[in-house]
């Protein structure tokens, strides 16, 4: 799969398991973290702007559109994958 195009200041590592990871806005302009390596089983298509990467849901009926396009990519909430997510939640 294609990568979005990233400096390398966007690229951090989860404080729990040190897994790259991209800081992102939602939607709803909250920030939040993604795994830094897109997937076919992603739930989020991202999109550069101005003030930084933007993450979008992307339905599960709209991914093979998106898997197929050469240049998007999806991914997914490290909090998905994190083995140490429950410590992180709200």
């Amino acid at each position: 799969m294609p990568y979005i195009s990233l400096n390398t200041d966007d690229r951090k590592s989860c404080n729990s398991c040190a897994a790259p990871i991209l800081r992102v806005i939602t939607n709803n302009g909250k920030a939040t973290i993604v795994d830094a390596e897109p997937t076919r089983n992603g739930t989020l298509i991202l999109t550069a702007k101005p003030d930084g990467l933007h993450a979008s849901f992307v339905l599960v009926a709209d991914r093979p559109r998106y898997i197929n396009e050469p240049y998007s990519a999806l991914y997914k909430s490290h909090f998905a994958t994190c083995p140490d997510a429950n410590q992180w939640r709200k």
